[in-house]
């Protein structure tokens, strides 16, 4: 009897493995869009604003419904990002003190590109299995000019050139997370499908020109300047889609909480000893095909920042800087400084226009509730991730029978965020951002 070939299976296996390599060292800081979470993963999620909970577009749909699997054609897809973010902080100390100026600077780093991979095979009329692999971000900036320190030095009446009075140095932190979805589907008949993904997460961290914050750590060795630093965690995903009819179907997901292991290099930045936690998240979904070449997508997406501690605690009170910060709130410590952050509700609206059988457009709205409080400005400067109104757009050509480019693009509009008297002895904190991403892929179908 002969033996089937499995060369061609191995081969797909080893591109999945150094794919996976690659992608965990290109998670690198990236510009997200809700929190640190992206819109949509791919050029045809992005196209709709994130919305597909209900409405599988291409193999990425286990970034989102691991359920979706059964809707999509066997097959994979590549994609990178290239995402364009502009970010300003400033801080106003101008009559404390001896200050008489405004501290400010813009992020450096406003070029980023991230790929994306997806993979479905369908192995039976009920079972369908594959994988994604894909990044988040956000908590990003490089200031080329240390704001806090200056700020602080201007207030104790120090000028450029005297002792004490930092003039240069980055400050800023870099995050960035790699996940990994292997996926399985059941069709349970023709009115449900279910899935499951367990989740591997890979996060990279480091932190830069925090000396100042080092009096408020409850270990000032292990705040900042310490490089990076890689932990590992997961968690699990599962979803659902009813079809309600032949034109209306409903989806739904929950995403747990992804636990890590602790961070060593940055436990006196991290609440808990250096603890870091990707917080649970769910969708509800609809998608209503009204004409035969024309389908709208609608999803509610909502991100529970304000569960987990590095986001959800408490930045810095003023009342803390006037009369001492106790142990339990120093960084590092069980309830220590944040970033403020609150719960998130995303709202995702997107259209497919099937114009031929080989080009289709996308145009799709993804509007967030803000992240942060504006008394949690001064310490979220250096993780400006509130974007807040989206617009999307994209389009599909295919190339041959099993080939299609696909591109899709987002622009996030100007947003400001304002705290006129911080904690910061009631200096004024402002951070300004905008940006612009797109995704370019290929998909291939078996």
């Amino acid at each position: 009897m002969l033996c089937p070939d499995k060369r061609p299976l191995r081969r797909r296996w080893r591109f999945l493995a150094v794919f996976a390599a690659v992608m965990a060292l290109a998670a690198s800081p990236s510009f997200a869009i809700n929190g640190y979470f992206m819109n949509g993963y791919g050029p045809k999620a992005n196209g709709v604003g994130g919305a597909g909970v209900a409405m599988p577009q291409d193999t990425n749909v286990t970034t989102v419904n691991p359920a979706g699997m059964h809707g999509v054609e066997p097959g994979y897809d590549v994609y990178f990002r290239f995402m364009h973010p502009q970010r300003d902080a400033a801080i106003d100390c101008r009559g404390i003190g001896a200050c008489t100026s405004v501290v400010e600077d813009a992020s450096s780093r406003e070029f980023f590109a991230v790929p994306g991979f997806g993979y479905v095979r369908h192995l039976s009329e009920k079972f369908a299995a594959g994988i994604s692999m894909y990044a988040n971000g956000g908590l990003n900036s490089t200031f080329d000019r240390p704001v806090y320190a200056e700020a602080l030095a201007r207030i104790q009446g120090l000028r450029p050139g005297q002792r004490g009075f930092k003039t240069s140095g980055k400050v800023g932190v870099d995050l960035g997370q790699f996940i990994a979805a292997p996926s399985l589907s059941y069709s349970v008949n023709q009115y449900l499908d279910v899935g499951i993904s367990p989740l591997l997460s890979i996060i990279k961290f480091k932190s830069y020109g925090f000396e100042s914050f080092r009096p408020l750590s409850s270990d000032p060795t292990s705040l900042t300047n310490r490089g990076s630093e890689y932990v590992m965690g997961g968690g699990v995903r599962v979803g659902l889609i009813g079809h309600l009819s032949k034109s209306l179907k409903v989806g739904a997901q929950y995403t747990s909480k992804l636990r890590h292991s602790k961070f060593t290099k940055y436990n006196g930045l991290f609440p808990n000893n250096g603890k870091f936690e990707t917080p649970r998240h769910y969708s509800i979904g609809l998608s209503w095909q009204a004409l035969s070449n024309l389908t709208f997508a609608f999803d509610i997406h909502q991100i529970q920042f304000a569960t987990v501690a590095v986001t959800g605690n408490s930045g810095p009170r003023l009342n803390e800087f006037v009369n001492g910060f106790t142990a339990p709130r120093l960084l590092g410590s069980e309830a220590g400084i944040g970033f403020g952050w609150r719960n998130q509700t995303v709202f995702k609206f997107g259209a497919v226009y099937r114009f031929s059988d080989r080009i289709t457009f996308r145009l799709g709205w993804n509007g967030a509730d803000q992240t942060t409080a504006r008394n949690q400005t001064l310490f979220g400067l250096v993780s400006p991730s509130s974007f807040r109104d989206h617009i999307t757009g994209g389009m599909s050509i295919r190339l041959g029978e099993h080939t299609e480019l696909s591109w899709g693009y987002m622009h996030a509009f100007d947003a400001e965020r304002r705290d006129p008297s911080s904690p910061l002895l009631g200096a004024g904190a402002k951070a300004n951002f905008a940006g612009d991403a797109l995704d370019i892929g290929i998909s291939r179908t078996f």
